[in-house]
């Protein structure tokens, strides 16, 4: 069993690299004439005080479920950005609720209670849990070392006494978590249960000698995690939990990684069944409510050519409203985004992977927990109008330019013109960032537009084959939310 984790560990960490990569990748430039200059400016905050009862009697008695249909063509922001509209819409016939959220860490209790349904009953090992006597010695020296030279963290900390002294007080509290350790520590290591406590992330280092006195490692190091194997009947699996609270970016999530399944993976199953696949394995985590958003066929790049999986979407439901999904935040780290307000944690989404009947990959991302409901029948604009607020960005903002820029396949100047088919209109809520409140969030009612792009260059057509969202309006208040940004 040792030899087969640590394969299984090696094989995991290469994916998981390479999903950080994919994580920390650049946002795009943004536009800065936005329709809506000055989001809310009082407006929001003054509606969602506001209850339905004290609003118009026309409002209370139009409060009804609208359905329509809009088809229309119309130039964008330039003569060479054409917007084709083609949709039937359909409101949410219940009361538009206002919800205060807070980013949820994952505790020990829940990381192991969805550990025994991934890993289907099996024991959870921590092959670095069970550190030497020698290792943690090791360890404790390093860390003395780096607590005790003043001239280092000088420079690594730019003579921040109030950083050098949080340095000192979190190399302290890592030399105290070893020295626990040491007191039942074995003379030679070997994979051990999970005690199922959460560590920091250097504790899953090969090597003692990679944890270096640097800035960059104090700050990788505020991830703490859990990081779990086991075997399973076509093979190894691995379960990542991770908590970060730190000032530049917050995460929790969970991983699943169920490296055979991918093996010999020629589609075998059909849509149906892969989401009954997945619906089974929210039930047994305890996760009924959420809603199915979408189930798409991925064709694999790395196990040969004709070899498929469903990748399964679900979108998480807050009193009886859809949390609906964005385009994923590019970038949450705010020393890179030059944006105080800019959001710093993913939005809230599960996937699940579906090879021939097994689950192969389960990523849960970015929980959250309800502080309040701070208005559970707020007013909302009536389609209509938030259908022109929309026409008006297309018209307004859409340029050939800002497409060319999004597109990520284009240089500046190579695009030539572009058609953007507007193909769903969609009420649900999403998630803002809070004034002045920047570790909370609001979920708010929206209209989202989703399509696709057609772009037309010398250089190359090409055209996008899956629909995403291209502009999301606040329903309360009509300002345009950057999904971007979350704000």
């Amino acid at each position: 069993m040792f030899c087969s984790i640590i394969n299984c560990k090696k094989a995991v960490g290469i994916r998981i690299f390479v999903f950080g990569c994919v994580l920390l990748c650049g946002c795009q430039p943004n536009p800065t004439d936005s329709v809506v200059a000055n989001k809310n400016d009082g407006a929001m905050e003054s509606a969602i005080n506001r209850t339905i009862g004290d609003a118009s009697s026309e409002y209370a008695q139009s409060r009804s479920m609208e359905k329509g249909e809009k088809v229309e063509s119309f130039a964008g922001a330039d003569p060479a950005v054409q917007v084709d509209v083609n949709f039937e819409y359909t409101s949410i016939n219940k009361d538009a609720p206002v919800i205060r959220v807070i980013p949820h860490a994952i505790s020990s209790e829940e990381a192991q209670k969805y550990t025994q349904v991934l890993f289907q009953g099996q024991p959870a090992y921590e092959d670095n849990l069970n550190l030497s006597k020698s290792e943690i010695e090791k360890r404790i020296l390093e860390l003395k070392q780096f607590a005790s030279d003043e001239e280092a963290l000088v420079d690594k900390f730019n003579n921040n006494q109030e950083d050098i002294e949080e340095a000192k007080e979190y190399y302290q509290k890592n030399i105290d978590f070893y020295k626990d350790l040491y007191e039942n520590a074995p003379e030679h290591a070997e994979p051990a249960l999970t005690d199922w406590r959460f560590k920091p992330m250097s504790f899953y280092r090969t090597f003692v000698s990679s944890f270096e006195n640097t800035e960059e490692d104090f700050k990788y190091d505020q991830t703490l995690r859990l990081q779990l194997f086991t075997t399973l009947p076509k093979g190894d699996a691995e379960v990542t939990v991770s908590n970060r609270t730190y000032e530049d970016y917050r995460l929790h999530n969970i991983f699943y990684f169920y490296d055979n399944a991918y093996q010999n993976s020629h589609l075998t199953q059909k849509e149906e069944e892969a989401i009954e696949t997945a619906r089974k394995l929210l039930s047994d985590m305890g996760l009924d409510s959420w809603e199915l958003d979408s189930c798409v066929k991925e064709e694999s790049h790395l196990l040969g050519e004709g070899r498929y999986w469903y990748k399964v979407t679900f979108i998480p439901v807050y009193e009886q409203w859809p949390l609906l999904r964005q385009e994923q935040l590019a970038l949450i780290n705010h020393d890179s985004l030059e944006d105080q307000y800019a959001a710093d944690y993913y939005y809230e989404e599960i996937t699940v992977k579906i090879s021939s009947g097994e689950v192969a990959d389960f990523y849960w991302q970015s929980t959250m927990d309800i502080v309040s409901v701070e208005n559970a029948a707020v007013e909302t604009k009536a389609f209509e109008e938030v259908y022109n607020i929309f026409k008006k960005q297309m018209q307004t903002e859409y340029t050939v330019g800002k497409l060319e820029r999004s597109s990520g396949h284009y240089g500046e100047g190579e695009l030539e013109a572009a058609k953007v088919h507007i193909t769903e209109a969609e009420m649900g809520l999403a998630r803002i960032r809070v004034k002045d409140h920047l570790d909370e969030y609001r979920l708010v009612p929206v209209w989202v537009f989703r399509g696709s792009v057609d772009y037309e260059s010398s250089v190359g057509s090409y055209k996008e084959d899956t629909s995403r969202v291209l502009v999301t309006v606040n329903a309360i208040d009509g300002s345009i939310i950057d999904p971007v940004k979350g704000y």
